[in-house]
């Protein structure tokens, strides 16, 4: 199966963490990380900027080790 890249954001309650994340679906994203939100469009209000720098700052594989925004998820659930 291909690789594609999805949206994505995790909600921490006083604001979003937004990254994109290369995966085989959005099935294999939400069995791993249930806790992110996965955008199928980018939103309407999100410019090119932004999306350029999430893209060149905030890009993740799904099969590497979990670092930046998916790190801080297991962070977050070795807290709760």
């Amino acid at each position: 199966m291909s690789q594609k890249t999805f949206m994505v954001v995790y909600d921490y309650g006083m604001g979003g963490l937004w990254g994109l994340v290369r995966a085989d679906s959005a099935e294999e994203i939400h069995r791993v990380y249930p806790e992110l939100v996965i955008f199928y469009e980018r939103p309407a209000w999100m410019t090119d900027e932004s999306y350029s720098r999430i893209a060149q700052k905030d890009a993740y594989d799904l099969n590497a080790p979990p670092t930046g925004m998916l790190a801080a998820i297991v962070a977050d659930r070795d807290h709760d």
